[in-house]
């Protein structure tokens, strides 16, 4: 099933323009996405819509990078300028008060350091060991290194077991092994949450997809068959 990013509401939007606003109307959007909590959809959204250009720019050392700059600058007297288009942030979907989800039914985000333990787990490292060089992806090693308040081998050991067991924790490193693929256009995605993550490597056709939970895989074989599903209803 293909990932379908919801509608962009005003209130993401405003969020969007003050980023940008505050850094002088342009920005990395890699920062953008992680310091102000901007998904991917809602940047491509509001290109499609005028209100930001993207354009990409390479360094005289590095990597090229991908760049959001805002189209004009919101004053007091038009707060809501776009100025190629015309359209104004009031014209922007609405979002619609309904009931949250409980707590124990969100899809949690996934933390920094969580991040930074599934990556050092996928680098691994160089140790005593078996086989050439010694090289084994050691979860305490990456608890350490992603928890530097941790000092205990021990302790490490036991808090990277559980760690493991967490299935953002998981997905985490299924979309780590994912970018170390060269995967085809993963760079321009920013999944914060495990159901992102699965539905994104979905979508490109990444064999990490599989690490799927049982759900997700399901929901994405109902999603396959009501699309193949003929107007007679015979599949």
């Amino acid at each position: 099933m293909s990932f379908i990013p919801p509608p962009l509401t005003r209130e993401r939007l405003a969020l969007i323009i003050r980023a940008l606003d505050r850094r002088g109307g342009t920005m990395k959007a890699r920062d953008l996405a992680r310091f102000s909590s901007v998904e991917w959809w809602e940047i491509d959204q509001a290109e499609e819509l005028e209100f930001v250009t993207t354009e990409e720019r390479k360094p005289k050392t590095g990597r090229p990078s991908k760049w959001v700059i805002l189209n004009g600058r919101p004053t007091a007297t038009y707060p809501y300028w776009a100025p190629k288009s015309g359209i104004d942030r009031k014209n922007v979907s609405k979002t619609n008060p309904t009931k949250l989800p409980s707590r124990f039914q969100q899809d949690r985000r996934i933390s920094r350091k969580e991040w930074n333990f599934a990556f050092w787990y996928v680098i691994g490292d160089f140790g005593e060991g078996q086989g050439p060089f010694g090289f084994k992806r050691r979860a305490w090693s990456a608890y350490l290194k992603a928890y530097p308040s941790c000092r205990s081998k021990a302790a490490a050991r036991s808090s990277s077991s559980r760690l493991l067991k967490r299935p953002r924790v998981k997905a985490a490193i299924a979309w780590e092994f994912a970018k170390m693929d060269r995967l085809l256009n993963i760079s321009r995605f920013y999944p914060s949450t495990a159901t992102e993550i699965w539905d994104i490597l979905h979508r490109l056709g990444s064999e990490r997809a599989r690490w799927a939970p049982p759900d997700i895989r399901q929901r994405w074989i109902v999603a396959g068959l009501q699309a193949k599903q003929k107007p007679n209803g015979i599949t």
